[in-house]
């Protein structure tokens, strides 16, 4: 019989980049709304833009 091999620190990895790729693309949004406003909605909450200009 083969042993079975470990692979749950390949899931960790793949969870690890796609956060990655999930807080890049939320933060080049944002910053692409904040050129033109002052403020942006999101589920009707009013946030600022300081943080991005």
């Amino acid at each position: 019989m083969r042993k079975k091999k470990d692979k749950s620190w390949l899931y960790v990895v793949l969870f690890m980049i796609f956060v990655v790729v999930a807080l890049t693309l939320n933060t080049f949004n944002t910053i692409q709304v904040c050129k033109t406003q002052d403020v942006f909605w999101v589920s009707g909450t009013q946030y600022t833009c300081k943080w991005f200009k």
